[in-house]
């Protein structure tokens, strides 16, 4: 668990947050609606978190240095459940919130997540991501990943959209960073640009003659 970590852990650790401190990828993207996207408040501002039991475990998820894949900061979720293994409603710990998009526009849906500890007999872990109601990824047992691994997703928008992530993790943390909601250009707006190339192309072939 986070709060055994030992000394020469923690060093690498730091060295690891130093590595990666600086811009952070979502806040870099003007475009993107998702609020506190890399968690650069210090904190959870912007997002609604939920869940009966794991709201009582405050010492078991958070915002830290350690957690962050770029940036300054990002999120972790623990052992948040009353009992390993379980993963109802009321013990996960649900990170959501409310965000406006065009109607009917596709979007790309991007996170940034790892997940430290092997599954050991009897502890498990749970994640999910959520938008409007649909679930996009739903990851139960998984597997110890060596770094944070990229997903993405195309969503739709509806005016008013929702965005959860639900967490539990009986024996180590998810670590969750960078949360993108990106435009996706639309068809004939991709061809215009293409028409804009080709016309470029061709006028530079004429002043070379």
């Amino acid at each position: 668990m986070r709060h055994l970590m030992a000394a020469t852990a923690l060093a690498t650790c730091l060295a690891s947050s130093a590595a990666r401190a600086g811009t952070s990828v979502c806040t870099a993207d003007p475009n993107d609606p998702v609020a506190n996207c890399g968690f650069e408040t210090g904190d959870f501002t912007g997002w609604t978190l939920s869940g009966a039991y794991a709201l009582a475990q405050t010492n078991l998820f958070g915002v830290d240095s350690y957690d962050a894949y770029s940036g300054n900061f990002g999120a972790y979720f623990g052992n948040t459940a009353s009992t390993p293994g379980t993963y109802a409603a009321a013990n996960n710990l649900v990170m959501s919130q409310s965000i406006t998009l065009e109607a009917g526009r596709q979007y790309t849906l991007s996170f940034e997540l790892a997940q430290t500890t092997p599954v050991f007999t009897g502890y498990s872990n749970f994640f999910s991501a959520t938008f409007d109601g649909v679930v996009e990824m739903s990851e139960t047992a998984a597997a110890a990943t060596s770094g944070f691994v990229d997903y993405t997703y195309t969503v739709t928008g509806s005016g008013t959209d929702s965005l959860a992530f639900a967490f539990q993790n009986d024996d180590g943390d998810w670590s969750l960073d960078d949360i993108d909601l990106s435009q996706i250009p639309e068809p004939s707006s991709v061809a215009l640009f293409g028409v804009g190339l080709a016309g470029l192309g061709l006028l530079g072939r004429r002043r070379a003659v």
